[in-house]
């Protein structure tokens, strides 16, 4: 408990006002409108009178507080300590408790507890006066810097409650004004301070004896000023309204934020205000401070969006990269001879649909391993060849594919003056001062920003080729150089940076794979007729081989990308859920926080896809009830199957398949399967589950009557660029994935009368061993 400064005298609460002019008129207006809460009661404690403030704060009408002890408004388990308290202070006459302004908890009538300031003023010094308990609620105080408009809405309301008449006499008046916490002023109609308070005192740096009968405008600033004319001469109602945001003026010329509630009073026709004036410097600087925040919090979510934004625009650019490569590789894949898989790979680097240099050159390493000779190029001779060429590929709006399509089948009838100049190199791969013998050698990309000043760049090669800048890159499979790529910018002279050199890395890893394939075919070709079959089971294995190396490499490279994006987007999803978390629900803010939350969580989840796809889980082998894993597969969709409108059928083996599985990865299979039934059935449908044994295997079925997928998509349905309707794309290839690690098999065929099966087959092992639990 700390100190407070004041006594009042109080008379019957119950009496009527003074006569006219009577000071107490002016003491008991200030009552009337006081923030506080007062209560009156005797020295033993028993309660006299409370003011409408009081009542308010304890929620107890009038009559149900008189009479009652002042100990009523303690909490039970406290009321011993305030009874001792009040012997010590009150009833043993140690009046020290007068100036002493103490902290505690009272209760409010529903039993919560309310956190107060009190302070006490007594009638006199004699055993039977009263004593007056002036009450501050700082429940207020505790929450401002956590809700500081709410605390400014409780500041309105606290200072705009009327507060009922209270008798007592002018002393008593006096005590309570002098120990209020808010500086108070009264004003009479010329302006001029009447009456001030210990508080006011010490809130504008001027003595008692200054402040009264000193003009008003000296300690207010103009717009209170006009507002208390208004008030004073214009028949104001005494209702003091939202209380004054302005200044105030000490004694020494300093200002300081204040906060005015005004009250007039009319007095036989003539005017009486009061000015209870609150220091809010301290509410201020909170308020700066919080809109300092505000703007920098403003400033993170700015800085945040741009970040993720870049992101998104990186990966959209790393998904055209895979596109391009992807369509490439598709071309390549179905190229056999050497011929056409050179013009694929030069019509890739070239195209502005693909990796869009001037010009690309193909230097192969001769059979004999001895030398390296320019072989096929690409690019126009000059700018105005160039300009005819882009205008019709642009004018024509042609497709990577349709390039590519129309530059194979035109037979080397274009672009006669680069085959030319590449015809003419021919260079030994023991001349290791040549830069292409270096890059052989080497076996790493090399990118030349300046031919005239690179040691191994000759003078004649340079000017053979009319070019100062150029990237070179080793074509290498499976350990073996097979050439060489040469890619620059000849005609527009666009630097060639460390993306571009990048690009050209993946993309010659499979135009590597494709031009060893096709020397390949040409090496099985002349085989005799008699190894014709194992030619063909050779040619497939070795299909088979390259396309597994070809997505190995775009694998590898599609997990360092995925490995690349997923540390920032984990960041900029914790920052942007913790944004959203803070925002008000009404904030313009919200919408757009949610999208960019959403729009990571959908990328983590293709990113999680990709990283499964490319880098499977080792298997968890386990015995596994098949029947019971397929029924809580069903399970986690049983509400969306219902919404859906779509009926179950079960059509199981009668005895239950026990399989050496691993549980977990079979049941994301199947519940993909199911997943992707129920999307393609929006209308309702039939989805059924089926087991039966199968060539010693268990197959499981998973129909449904949606629309039948086109043959074309039907026959690569389980490939990584054209599985799931959504999201990466790699929800079939995933567990088409699972099931062979099992040593099983996927299909998809058409059901009779309409829609899909997709067939799960798993070696059937029930016959060794017993399900258990």
């Amino acid at each position: 408990m700390h100190d407070t400064n004041a006594q009042v005298t109080v008379d019957n609460p119950t009496s009527q006002p003074a006569a006219e002019g009577n000071p107490h008129d002016r003491y008991f207006h200030i009552i009337q409108n006081a923030n506080d809460a007062i209560i009156i009661f005797s020295r033993d404690g028993t309660i006299l009178e409370i003011n409408p403030k009081a009542q308010q704060l304890f929620g107890y009408a009038p009559h149900e507080l008189v009479g009652q002890r002042f100990s009523i408004l303690v909490p039970e388990d406290k009321r011993e300590a305030q009874e001792q308290a009040w012997q010590q202070f009150i009833v043993a006459g140690q009046l020290d408790a007068v100036n002493r302004v103490f902290q505690g908890m009272f209760r409010h009538r529903d039993g919560s507890p309310l956190p107060i300031e009190l302070s006490f003023s007594f009638e006199s010094s004699e055993r039977n006066g009263t004593v007056a308990a002036i009450i501050r609620d700082v429940s207020e105080r505790h929450r401002f810097e956590a809700a500081l408009q709410r605390h400014a809405d409780e500041l309105e309301h606290e200072v705009a409650a009327r507060t009922r008449e209270l008798a007592g006499s002018e002393e008593r008046y006096r005590m309570l004004i002098d120990t209020a916490p808010d500086a108070i002023l009264s004003v009479d109609t010329t302006s001029t301070i009447t009456l001030c308070n210990k508080k006011a005192e010490m809130l504008f740096s001027y003595a008692r004896d200054s402040l009264i009968g000193m003009p008003i405008a000296a300690v207010v600033a103009e717009d209170v000023y006009k507002v208390l004319q208004q008030r004073l001469h214009h028949g104001e109602t005494p209702d003091p309204g939202a209380p004054i945001e302005s200044t105030g003026k000490r004694s020494n010329g300093t200002v300081f934020p204040a906060e005015y509630t005004i009250a007039v009073v009319d007095k036989d026709g003539s005017a009486e205000a009061t000015l209870f004036v609150r220091d809010i410097t301290v509410r201020k600087n909170l308020e700066r401070e919080l809109q300092e925040y505000m703007l920098r919090l403003e400033e993170k979510v700015r800085a945040r969006t741009y970040e993720l934004t870049a992101s998104q625009q990186n990966l959209k650019e790393k998904v055209a990269e895979l596109s391009v490569l992807k369509e490439v590789n598709e071309a390549l894949s179905s190229a056999m001879e050497l011929d056409e898989v050179l013009h694929i790979i030069l019509v890739g680097a070239t195209s502005h649909h693909g990796f869009g240099f001037n010009r690309a050159f193909i230097f192969l390493v001769s059979d004999d391993g001895t030398f390296l000779e320019g072989r096929v190029a690409i690019g126009p001779s000059d700018s105005a060849e160039a300009q005819r060429i882009w205008s019709e590929i642009i004018g024509k709006n042609y497709t990577l594919s349709e390039i590519l399509r129309s530059y194979t089948t035109k037979n080397g009838r274009v672009d006669s003056y680069v085959n030319s100049i590449i015809r003419q190199i021919k260079v030994p791969l023991d001349r290791r001062d040549h830069i292409l013998a270096h890059v052989v050698a080497a076996r790493e990309s090399v990118n030349v920003r300046d031919a005239h000043m690179h040691p191994l760049v000759p003078s004649d090669m340079i000017s053979l080729m009319n070019c100062n800048a150029f990237a070179l890159i080793p074509l290498i499979a499976e350990d073996t150089v097979l050439g060489v790529l040469w890619a620059d910018n000849a005609i527009t002279n666009k630097p060639i940076d460390e993306h571009d050199i990048e690009q050209l890395r993946s993309f010659a890893v499979n135009a590597s794979l494709a031009i060893q394939k096709s020397n390949l075919i040409k090496s099985i070709r002349s085989k005799v007729e008699e190894l014709d079959r194992a030619n063909r089971e050779l040619k497939e294995s070795r299909d088979l081989l390259v396309r597994s190396e070809r997505l190995a490499a775009i694998g590898e490279m599609s997990a360092r990308v995925a490995h690349g994006l997923r540390n920032p987007l984990v960041s900029i999803g914790g920052f942007a859920r913790r944004l959203l978390k803070r925002e008000p629900p009404d904030s313009p803010n919200r919408k757009y926080l949610q999208i960019i939350v959403d729009e990571i969580d959908r990328l983590e989840h293709i990113l999680i896809e990709l990283l499964d796809f490319v880098r499977p889980r080792p298997l968890q082998l386990q015995q596994v009830a098949l029947h019971r894993l397929l029924e809580e597969s069903l399970t986690m969709f049983a509400t969306e199957l219902e919404q859906r409108g779509i009926q179950v059928v079960r059509d199981l083996r009668a005895q239950e398949p026990c399989l050496e599985i691993d549980g977990e990865q079979i049941a994301r299979v199947v519940q993909t399967l199911i997943r992707n039934a129920f999307d393609a059935m929006p209308e309702g449908g039939v989805l059924t589950l089926r087991t039966a044994g199968e060539n010693g295997m268990i197959r499981i079925s998973v129909a449904d009557t949606r629309t039948e997928i086109p043959d074309d998509d039907l026959d690569k349905i389980f490939h990584p660029d054209v599985a799931g309707r959504s999201g990466s794309g790699l929800g079939l290839a995933v567990c088409n994935q699972i099931v062979s690690l099992h040593g099983g098999s996927m299909k998809a065929r058409r059901a009779e009368p309409c829609g899909m099966v997709f067939d799960l087959y798993l070696p059937d092992t029930e016959s060794q061993m017993t399900c258990t639990g």
